[in-house]
């Protein structure tokens, strides 16, 4: 399971990675670098949880993106039932799915969920 997400996603929430860092917003747009943040209990699996893999390039449908973090084991995803594997944000998800943008702009076909935080006082 890949949870795609917009450039401020993990701010959002205000989760800190377990290792390494989430990605920045600019790497996170369209246009951005390919980078992937790795589910805890994923890494843990199939990477023996192994911290060199952050900073490494790993193949997503078959292309080069780099990990950039994992996050907290804690941290159980905001899908519901389904613990994502791995954080993609929407760039990277186009760069790696080449028909990915002209969905962007479907909302009936995609299904998005939106979360946000409210400011502080509210």
């Amino acid at each position: 399971m890949v949870t795609l997400a917009s450039g401020n996603y993990f701010p959002v929430l205000g989760l800190e990675m377990e290792l390494g860092r989430s990605w920045q917003t600019e790497e996170g747009d369209l246009g951005g670098e390919a980078v992937v943040v790795l589910d805890h209990n994923y890494w843990e699996s199939r990477f023996g949880g192994d911290p060199s893999v952050v900073g490494s390039t790993v193949r997503l449908n078959n292309q080069p993106v780099t990990v950039l973090g994992v996050t907290p084991e804690v941290f159980p995803g905001t899908i519901g039932f389904v613990r994502s594997q791995l954080y993609v944000p929407f760039g990277t998800w186009a760069l790696v799915n080449p028909d990915f943008e002209e969905y962007l702009d479907d909302r009936e076909a995609m299904g998005w969920r939106v979360f946000a935080r409210l400011n502080d006082g509210v």
